[in-house]
């Protein structure tokens, strides 16, 4: 996969725009390539540009990191606070044990917590490690397109140097975050806590934080015993205010605490109230003096905060308590967490309808929500200008998204949507000053919702913003607009439903390029989308900058069945044509070269052909090695590993982002890193083969690490498993003996392996990795010659059997 789609289908919809622009630097080096060698100026605007991506990416990463750094400071805090009060009660309890282990639902929220702030930086070192590969990427196709040699350099001097290229540090605060969850873990005695990958992923921003109370688990410092904790649940379920009292009044445990600690007790009763729907308790509570808006856990959210993680798990009882508890204490709908969120906010990345209309009505009753400004009101945007609306959308949630844009009576969501664009100030407690908020925080993703709904591939939440009065046709900075997305992306269903329902400009041009959506498909090799593209209207004749139609880009590519399908009525091939129009007219007797907008002499006064490379005949590859090329997985469709070349243990990826490191004794060539996708999605994968060369094919050790992505690389302190795989055991290769050149007759070129990977710590089995390859013989004779025409060969014959 080419790394500019590679970027596009791997970034976070939410950070989109701060991302290396990949597409424009790429096109700036290839418009260089027109006079070589470039001139200094050239070379200085490029430098120029790449220079303010660099500052764009390292500005927004180092803000995000202060952050997560801020976060840490106060978690360290919290922890060994939590370490040393837990050594001192288990001494205590040492003397008299009363109920077990000690501040359990303290240390869940503590672990949860520190799960959040994991998948932070899980998510932070992806966004860095994505781009640190562009600036690679994009340097090696410099120096290799200008013929220059400033990659080490610069990678060296400005980019390495930088914290988003720099993940030791980072990674170091990870496994010291992992190795306190764990101790948590066994502190609590829960083997069932661990560090999920699954919170990194787009599509599922999961907050592990905020459990709710169980029958057990009421007070939040074990201050009841087993018994009475049962008895406290039981007179709760039972909605019985009368059994409730007696119960607060004869706990002799609680008679000898503290009033914070008596509080805090009532505060549990409360939380379990709420979530059971006992009303007559809830209210019976909260006239003995319990003050829920004066309770917050270690993320400072309230009751309500919890309830609405877990809405899409609440059942109805809970929702009926909700209610109650809104109507008693109102402010809690208005109190936000350390991150600036309130309860509607974690509502909206559930899917529960009821919850989100239950806080969106009464946020309309209290006036917090206004039909004139709605969510364009700073208050309901999160310290990363987020809205509910956004969150909605960016968890593909389309049944609570429709309640919001009704309940709300949202009229324009693009509007909604392109306000976390706009500065703002914040009325809250803790005011929030440009020099906190800096205004790339706030237009870091694609302006038009119907983009973000193409990106998640949700046709359903597509439908209902379309249905919504949704823009389909608003296109961001590089003028890419959703039906391009859905293209590149290969969203059939959304193609059509934009064409058809939507009726989308199929003959738009995006801006760095200049192609059209029918170009897009042509280049992808999408026959169905074409097919879409061209019932739609799309026009056959529209150029690019560089004079390309769409048929030119799919026969360059080898598609030519579209290529055909595309090519425009009565079209005449313009490479080297001299027909001409009218006698003595000269003019339309165009090349090729003719058609690039740059086509001019250099301000040398050289014409620029000149300075291109000569035509080369024959070839210099094969003449005393073999090439090894290597497909993971397989070209043929009936093989399972067509769909998926690798298998993994769920167990082995289940705390860090993994890469595969290939490498290779007795060859050489270029041994990529495959970064794999998140959540085993390992099906999304499908990488560029892989060109080996050696004289000995027989003894090529081909090996497959499973190695960190954000870790110490192949090494063997960063290396997880290995698959090792010798090419002459092959049987379906060797046994013909075509290696060595000594098969008789006909032999195999190809040969097929699955091979292990196994575990370095445990030697244990815990995937496997299967491959295709073939191998490509050198071919030398004396009598064989090189004419200016062809390199060897003037036809393709088969063999035809004579009989008599």
């Amino acid at each position: 996969m080419k790394f500019g789609k590679a970027l596009l289908n791997n970034q976070l919809p939410e950070w989109s725009k701060n991302y290396l622009s990949y597409k424009a630097l790429k096109k700036d080096i290839n418009g260089a390539t027109h006079s070589l060698p470039p001139s200094q100026e050239t070379i200085t605007a490029i430098f120029f540009q790449l220079d303010r991506e660099v500052e764009k990416v390292n500005t927004f990463y180092s803000y995000k990191q202060a952050q997560i750094d801020r976060r840490l400071w106060i978690l360290s805090e919290k922890y060994q606070q939590h370490k040393d009060t837990d050594k001192a009660t288990t001494l205590e309890d040492d003397k008299t044990s009363t109920s077990g282990s000690s501040s359990s639902d303290i240390t869940d929220e503590l672990a949860s917590a520190l799960q959040e702030t994991r998948a932070q930086l899980n998510k932070l070192m992806r966004f860095g490690e994505l781009n640190a590969k562009g600036f690679k990427k994009i340097l090696k196709k410099l120096d290799k397109k200008l013929g220059l040699d400033t990659q080490t350099v610069y990678w060296q001097t400005k980019v390495s140097v930088l914290p988003f290229a720099n993940y030791s540090s980072m990674r170091t605060e990870m496994d010291k975050l992992a190795h306190w969850i764990a101790s948590l873990s066994a502190v609590n005695g829960d083997g069932n806590t661990k560090v999920t990958p699954h919170l990194e992923s787009v599509g599922q921003h999961q907050h592990p934080t905020a459990k709710l109370s169980l029958p057990s688990k009421i007070s939040r410092h074990n201050l009841l015993t087993d018994a009475q904790n049962q008895q406290f649940a039981a007179a709760i379920d039972d909605d019985d205010t009368e059994t409730l009292k007696n119960l607060l009044q004869s706990s002799n445990t609680m008679g000898i605490t503290s009033a914070h600690d008596l509080n805090m007790t009532r505060y549990g009763l409360l939380e379990l109230a709420t979530q059971r729907g006992s009303t007559q308790c809830l209210r019976f509570l909260l006239g003995s003096g319990v003050d829920p808006l004066q309770y917050h856990d270690i993320n400072e959210r309230n009751t309500l905060h919890k309830l609405s993680i877990h809405a899409d798990s609440l059942d109805e009882k809970a929702v009926d308590g909700t209610r109650t508890l809104l109507e008693l204490a109102p402010g809690l709908a208005t109190q936000t967490d350390f991150s600036g969120r309130r309860p509607l906010h974690y509502a909206a990345e559930r899917e529960s309808s009821a919850m989100t209309r239950l806080l969106l009505e009464h946020a309309i009753r209290t006036g917090d929500y206004t039909m004139e400004r709605g969510f364009a009101d700073p208050q309901w945007q999160d310290r990363e200008g987020h809205t509910p609306l956004f969150l909605a959308l960016l968890h593909s949630r389309s049944g609570t998204t429709r309640t919001i844009i009704e309940i709300g009576r949202i009229e324009n969501v693009d509007d909604i949507i392109a306000v976390a664009s706009i500065k703002h100030r914040r009325s809250s407690s803790a005011p929030v000053t440009p020099s906190t908020e800096p205004d790339f925080t706030l237009s870091s993703h694609h302006p038009s919702p119907v983009a973000m709904a193409v990106e998640l591939k949700d046709i359903t939440l597509l439908r209902l913003l379309m249905e919504k009065g949704a823009s389909v046709d608003i296109a961001d900075d590089d003028g890419e607009t959703a039906l391009l997305l859905a293209i590149r992306t290969g969203f059939s269903d959304g193609v059509k439903l934009l064409i058809e329902v939507g009726h989308a400009d199929v003959n738009h041009s995006e801006k760095i390029n200049g192609v059209t959506p029918l170009m897009v498909a042509a280049i992808e090799g999408n026959a169905d989308i074409v097919q879409l593209l061209l019932d739609g209207g799309a026009d056959k004749t529209k150029a690019d900058v560089n004079g390309w139609m769409a048929h030119e880009h799919a026969i360059f590519r080898g598609h030519l069945d579209i290529g055909r399908r595309t090519k425009p009525a009565g079209y005449q091939s313009m490479v080297g044509t001299k027909k001409v129009v009218g006698p003595g007219d000269t003019s339309n007797t165009v090349k090729r070269s003719d058609l690039s907008p740059d086509h001019s002499t250099s301000p040398s006064g050289k014409s620029k052909s000149l300075a291109r490379p000569e035509r080369l005949y024959g070839h210099k590859y094969l003449t005393d090695q073999c090439m090894i090329i290597i497909t993971l997985g397989s070209n043929d469709i009936r093989n399972q590993l067509s769909r998926s070349f690798l298998t993994l243990k769920e167990t082995l990826a289940e705390d860090q982002r993994l890469s595969i490191a290939v490498s290779a004794t007795n060859a050489t060539g270029e041994f990529p890193i495959l970064d794999l996708p998140p959540n085993n999605q390992h099906h999304l994968l499908h990488p560029e083969p892989i060109v080996l060369f050696s004289s000995k094919p027989e003894e090529v050790v081909i090996r497959f690490d499973l190695v960190e992505t954000f870790g110490g690389g192949a090494s063997s302190n960063g290396m997880l498993a290995r698959g090792t795989s010798i090419l002459a055991t092959d049987h379906i290769y060797s046994k013909t003996m075509g290696f060595k050149g000594q098969a008789i007759g006909n032999s195999s070129l190809r040969g097929q392996q699955t091979v292990p990977l196994v575990r370095t710590s445990s030697l244990e089995c815990v995937g496997s990795l299967g491959f295709e390859y073939f191998v490509i013989s050198p071919f030398t004779h004396s009598k064989m010659s090189v004419g200016d025409r062809y390199t060897y060969y003037k036809s393709l014959d088969t063999k035809v059997r004579r009989d008599g």
